[in-house]
């Protein structure tokens, strides 16, 4: 039906040919099933090369349309198909920005250390949204907000996505760099072994950790800072006596397996 209907014949043509050749009525539930395919078939369409107008909300698209019925062709709620002969006068006399598609990623997200997501409206394209919904969760009152979790790294690995591809379309995506927690944790949640995640709390409050990339980023964390009293060497830290559970804690958080295990060196010298 569908190699048909490409063909360029019609729905009613077939339906007539095939009534014209049958010895008898054609089925109902027959031509029910044939034009509900030529239906399917019309419910999509892809452009390979076109332009949309998007507006702030349906009204302002639709007053556009009224005023001008013959540009283009209504689109969901906010969008505008532009007809061929309207895309360049709209796109350079009315449009305030433009988003190419064929360019590298709109830069429009910004990302605290605690994979809290937020969206720059102004600076967002129409791809961001799907984009989030793969490896990050939306705050249901506000679609601007996103969180970036264990839970929502884990999901999108199971669909198929690695530590690597989400990192990389986040990076595309960002506005600064990457927090390294939240590097750190991205490959943590989503089981990376090659980089090595085991760090060691010792009960004399010194912290070893065995990868120097995860020691840079305990360092240069705001949000570890109120935990530490300072750094002893490039993978050690001293840790507040107070702060001992909470630090533990959030390093658990992070993917970072807490471990009592490997001999440390205190402050008053080795255990």
């Amino acid at each position: 039906m569908y190699a048909a209907l490409e063909s360029g014949l019609e729905p009613g043509a077939l339906l007539e040919t095939l009534s014209r050749g049958c010895d008898y009525p054609l089925p109902e539930n027959i031509r029910q099933t044939l034009t509900d395919w030529a239906a399917r078939r019309e419910q999509l369409t892809v452009y390979r090369v076109t332009n949309v107008l998007q507006f702030a909300d349906q009204q302002t698209r639709d007053a556009a349309l009224a005023k001008k019925p013959g540009r283009g062709v209504a689109v969901g709620e906010r969008y505008i198909l532009l007809a061929g002969q309207q895309r360049g006068k709209v796109l350079s006399a009315q449009v305030s920005r433009t988003v190419d598609y064929l360019s590298p990623p709109v830069r429009c997200l910004n990302v605290s250390e605690e994979g809290d997501v937020e969206v720059a409206p102004k600076r967002a394209d129409l791809l961001v949204q799907g984009e989030l919904s793969a490896w990050g969760d939306v705050d249901a009152t506000n679609g601007s907000h996103w969180s970036i979790t264990r839970h929502s790294v884990q999901k999108a690995v199971s669909a198929g996505w690695t530590a690597d591809s989400i990192l990389d379309n986040l990076k595309q995506r960002l506005q600064h760099d990457l927090p390294p927690l939240l590097f750190v944790a991205i490959r943590a949640w989503a089981g990376v072994r090659t980089l090595p995640t085991a760090v060691a709390l010792a009960t004399d409050l010194v912290l070893q950790v065995t990868d120097l990339e995860v020691a840079r980023a305990i360092a240069s964390s705001p949000l570890l800072q109120p935990y530490l009293r300072g750094r002893l060497g490039r993978q050690t830290f001293l840790v507040k006596h107070e702060t001992v559970e909470a630090f533990r804690a959030r390093l658990t958080e992070f993917g970072l397996q807490v471990s009592g295990d490997l001999e440390l060196l205190s402050l008053g010298g080795k255990d």
